[in-house]
């Protein structure tokens, strides 16, 4: 009988245990002309996985292209969309403050993003540059506004004046809890399946 009791104790424990468990995903990306590279490393506990981004992407293309494509004669019309387009904009604020919801509980760990460019003239090279450290900025700006910056990032930018180059190499990881990212999945999939006819289209009556 105490069988019964403590079975489902220690499968309750071991959810409790799962939500407040917190997963590492760490993102590798790495390009030159002659070399492109993506991969997504998970990390939970002692386990470890990785992913290569470019490889998956190129199988799921050779395997949609084999696969017969269907025309859908009921889509809806341009002019469906367009009187809905309030509704629209209304459904993505809601998506976008729930999901703005579980960032704030992401921390980068780590943000390195390391870069060389030269266009082989000297002029042209330091405004190229210029113009990415921008761009660095703008993106580090919004990562920092919606995640939690652990410790401070590495960016560079170093300008090759004698020759051509064009290099780059990122790395970031980030940490959240397992129950925080189930709870978000929870509150998305609930909103959207109520707004499923302001996304699809096929039904008049779209509010609720």
């Amino acid at each position: 009988m105490q069988w019964f009791v403590i079975v489902p104790a220690v499968l309750l424990l071991l959810f409790l245990l799962v939500l407040v468990t917190k997963i590492s995903i760490t993102i590798m990306a790495g390009y030159t002309p002659q070399e492109q590279r993506v991969f997504v490393r998970v990390r939970i506990w002692f386990f470890r996985y990785t992913v290569n981004v470019l490889e998956l992407i190129e199988k799921k293309k050779t395997t949609g292209d084999q696969e017969p494509t269907q025309s859908d004669d009921d889509s809806p019309s341009f002019s469906t969309w367009l009187e809905r387009l309030p509704e629209l904009i209304k459904s993505a604020g809601d998506i976008h403050t729930i999901i703005k919801g579980f960032l704030r509980s992401v921390r980068i760990k780590k943000f390195l993003w390391r870069s060389y460019i030269g266009t082989g003239d000297a002029a042209y090279t330091g405004i190229t540059a210029g113009g990415l450290w921008s761009v660095k900025g703008i993106i580090l700006g919004i990562l920092s506004t919606y995640m939690k910056i652990a410790k401070a990032p590495e960016l560079e930018v170093t300008p090759v004046f004698q020759g051509e180059i064009t290099t780059s190499q990122l790395e970031c990881t980030i940490t959240f809890r397992i129950g925080k990212a189930v709870l978000t999945a929870i509150k998305l999939f609930r909103y959207i399946r109520k707004k499923k006819p302001v996304f699809t289209g096929h039904d008049a009556d779209v509010r609720g």
